[in-house]
């Protein structure tokens, strides 16, 4: 957004990515004299801000064409566009890939030109500003050229391109449409060629107040222009899925628009009126010396300009609730001016009085002490404090629901809300539900435990994270649940997402439930419910028939044991959720045998398997990050939908998302982990397909095992490739791979643009230099000496190809300490909608 100082930006949260393909560089322009420089082949965020105060304006890039992914700071779906639309003080963001549209031209100067768009006959300035997009290398001297402008009445354009904006709609930003109409409003909007002379600053200004009609008494073309729509055919026609959320909307000459909107920002109105205000002031109560003030009821009050009468004050008596309970008398309330900037300001003292009932005004008051005017210590401190105390959403309407059967003694447990089900859900040895609803639980932080939110609230969602530690000596099982209470109209009450669900229906037997598996695409609430639904989706959507679309998401790793899930002791499941490097949520598998496997849910990444003698078997790079800027260099990364570089980033998008635990279980005494990850917005901007992975990781005494599933969940077929990259812990000089002989190889030393083809003919391949090798149509047996007394059988099912990789100098600081063997599918999977392709890797120690 613009200011008359610059520009203001808001990023996404740190380690959030963009949900479209990540930008070489971003810049931030405003429609003013600028020039940037790019590279041909990079891909560029622009943020493109009018600061034009009156103006829309028409924005392009000569040569160029932007994808718009951004509008009003609300992400949309991906267009592209020769030109973009923009309204005054409004940001867009779109971004470029800096080759030139036109084969034929080769990188040098373009001018990114602006030009107002106005389709009224209304005198503006239409001159074209401009701004250079300058290819690197290229001297100044070169005479850029100018974009093809839409016409400054251009109103055809304008239209087009608002019907492309459109948002995501995803489950992670929802679009969250007002459906429910409580009102209905119609405004005209003129140009204000007709004086008011009778008016402030000659324009007329009225508040809307709730007896103003729906319907005008006299219905007439308010545009003295031929309608451009219907008013009473065009409404079925509305976008209610995915509309662009705006904060400003332009409406061309003649043109009309319908916008749904909440009024849920009252904010403040001021009255300039003494004598208004007095009266207002008197059928309140209040004594006619009124000064600036709130009415203390709980709800913003209106604003009171200062009058010349005498200093006001306000009477209390003791013991009442006005934040007053000191001993009787009077008390100047005061304030200061806060200013820690080297600028002159008024900084007399003002104030007001606080009297008590029956202390007579011949009583001198006492002045607070107040913080000195720079006192910026206790202004950040002030700052920290403030809390919200609400969990209404913002237009008011509270979301749970408290029984009107429910008591607040402490006899028993509250019945609404979000009670705890806590160490035990339902009947069993315990009471019901168990004890975690019945007892006072102790606010220890407001802000965070252990650097994790306890609850956190915002706008439009409410998080909660419950994490139970055993601190006994001895281990312990439990079973939990949130048994929360939404606010229904339960005849159009639905649950959409647990379709494929085992279930365990507790009608009409709840001591007997029957087992069974969801079919239904859509559960409601026809008579009585009580059904548990085992393993299910963890995002389910809840329509409560009262206009709301509630998502609810849940990370079963995160906040409650994994033991929780399937009543089984964790030490025995043998599956932990922590805190890995960078505060990242890491799974760690231990067996019975001593052997475990640490997984980052970030990339899916096996990043440690130590056998039971405590040897680590993978290795992963000193120079690894782990704060999701890029991918974890070691363990077992995803290359997927690509393997090595092509039309998308360097080994795909699998290894730099967070992959989610759907499922944990107990085999033979071993646990086994199930990862899942699915297409978002951010992967679609990429890849433009739907799909479903799955990623299934055992774990025993002597063996590591990998299964991995690719669905297309798309209805359009699709092609992929894909490799396990993993890294071994090795002594390079000593280490060798045997089982290749004989394989086709692409050999990509020294020229990985142009590798060689030939054949495998060493039943020994070692490493003694650099080491990149594809060897297609491989065995699926493998043995790899990792020269440090490990022999380590690498088989797999389905994996047709192999990739041997040691960096040798170019990473001189580790490349003596491992080798890189890679169960890969180099030729492109095609799978049609519906199709599942699967691959297995089984590695094991001798």
């Amino acid at each position: 957004m613009s200011t008359v100082y610059g520009a203001i930006v808001i990023l996404p949260k740190p380690g959030t990515p963009f949900p479209f393909p990540q930008p070489s560089r971003e810049f931030e322009i405003l429609l003013d004299t600028y020039a940037i420089e790019v590279e041909q082949g990079k891909t560029y965020l622009v943020s493109i801000i009018n600061a034009a105060l009156n103006y829309e304006l028409f924005f392009a890039i000569s040569g160029h064409t932007l994808t718009v992914v951004e509008v009003g700071e609300v992400y949309t779906k991906p267009f592209t566009t020769q030109a973009i639309l923009i309204g005054p003080g409004q940001p867009t963001n779109g971004y470029f890939v800096a080759t030139v549209v036109q084969a034929n031209k080769v990188p040098g100067r373009y001018f990114m030109a602006t030009r107002t768009f106005m389709d009224a006959p209304i005198p503006v300035d239409n001159k074209t500003a401009t701004t250079i997009l300058q290819y690197k290398g290229i001297p100044n001297n070169v005479l850029p050229s100018l974009p093809q402008l839409p016409a400054d009445n251009g109103t055809d354009f304008a239209l087009n391109y608002s019907k492309k904006l459109r948002s995501l709609n995803s489950a992670k930003y929802p679009a969250n449409v007002p459906l429910k109409v409580d009102r209905h409003l119609f405004y005209t909007i003129g140009l204000g060629k007709n004086s008011c002379p009778i008016c402030v600053n000659g324009t007329r200004q009225e508040f809307f107040r709730t007896d103003f009609p729906e319907r005008s008494s006299t219905p007439f073309n308010y545009t003295g222009l031929p309608l451009t729509a219907n008013l009473v055919k065009d409404p079925p026609k509305y976008d209610l899925v995915d509309p662009a959320e705006r904060d400003t909307v332009g409406v061309p000459t003649g043109c009309w628009t319908a916008i749904h909107f909440r009024a849920n920002n009252p904010g403040e109105r001021w009255n300039n009126d003494v004598e208004e205000v007095e009266k207002q002031g008197f059928k309140m109560g209040l004594p006619s010396n009124m000064a600036d003030a709130h009415t203390i009821n709980g709800k913003p009050g209106p604003l009171f300009p200062c009058t010349k009468k005498n200093t006001y004050a306000i009477e209390v008596e003791q013991g009442k609730t006005y934040l007053a309970n000191k001993v009787p008398g009077r008390y100047f309330m005061a304030t200061r001016t806060f200013m820690d900037a080297p600028i002159p300001v008024d900084n007399k003292t003002a104030t007001a009085i606080l009297q008590y009932k029956g202390i007579p005004n011949t009583v001198l008051p006492s002045l607070p002490q107040l913080p000195a005017s720079n006192d910026t210590a206790f202004a950040l401190n002030c700052s920290k404090k403030l809390r919200s105390l609400t969990l209404l959403i913002p237009n008011g309407k509270g979301l749970l629901f408290v029984h009107p059967d429910a008591v607040f003694n402490k006899k028993k447990p509250i019945s609404g809300g979000i009670p705890h089900c806590f160490p035990q859900f339902g009947p069993g040895p315990i009471q019901q539900h168990g004890f975690g609803c019945n007892l006072d639980w102790t606010v220890i932080d407001f802000e965070n435990v252990d650097g994790n939110p306890v609850v956190s609230l915002d706008a439009k969602s409410l998080s909660t994270e419950l994490k139970i530690k055993n601190t006994d000596n001895m281990s312990f099982s439990f079973s939990t649940a949130l048994h929360t209470y939404f606010r229904a109209s339960v005849s159009g009450a639905s649950v959409k997402g647990l379709k494929g669900s085992k279930t365990l229906n507790k009608d009409p037997d709840p001591k007997n439930p029957v087992e069974g598996q969801e079919e239904r695409d859509l559960v409601s609430f026809p008579g009585f419910v009580d059904c548990v639904y085992l393993n299910a989706s963890n995002e389910l959507q809840l329509d409560n028939g009262l206009g709301d679309l509630i998502s609810i998401k849940n990370t079963k790793c995160r906040g409650m044991s994994i033991a929780s899930l399937s009543n089984k002791e964790s030490t025995k499941l043998g599956v932990n959720l922590t805190e890995g490097e960078g505060n990242l949520p890491k799974l760690v598998l231990s067996s019975p045998a001593g052997s475990e496997a640490e997984i980052y849910l970030f990339g899916g990444c096996v990043t440690s398997w130590k056998v039971p003698n405590g040897k680590d078997l993978l290795f992963v790079r000193p120079d690894a990050v782990f704060n999701k800027k890029k991918p974890i260099s070691g363990g077992i990364p995803h290359c997927f939908p690509q393997f090595g570089p092509g039309p998308i980033q360097q080994h795909g998008f699998g290894r730099n998302l967070d992959w989610t635990v759907i499922d944990s279980e107990n085999v033979d005494g071993n646990p086994v982990v199930t990862l899942e990850l699915k297409d978002e917005p951010y992967t679609r901007a990429i890849w433009d397909f739907s799909f479903h992975a799955l990623y299934k990781v055992s774990l025993d005494a002597k063996s590591l095992s990998t299964e991995l599933k690719i669905k297309n969940t798309d209805n359009k077929a699709f092609s992929f490739s894909t490799a396990l990259h993993t890294y071994f812990r090795a002594s390079v000089s000593g280490a060798s791979v045997k089982g290749l002989k004989g394989s086709k190889t692409l050999n990509k030393d020294p020229d990985p643009k142009n590798p060689v083809e030939g054949q495998e003919e060493r039943d020994v391949v070692s490493f003694p230099g650099f080491v990149d090798c594809v060897y297609l149509n491989a065995s699926n047996e493998l043995q790899l000496d990792n020269g440090l007394g490990d022999l380590i059988s690498i088989k797999n099912t389905n994996w047709s190809d192999a990739v041997l990789w040691n960096p040798y100098l170019t990473m001189e600081a580790s490349y003596k300490d491992f080798v890189c063997v890679e169960n890969a599918k180099i030729e492109s999977v095609q799978l049609e909608p519906e199709q599942t392709w699967t691959a297995v890797q089984h590695l094991s120690v001798a």
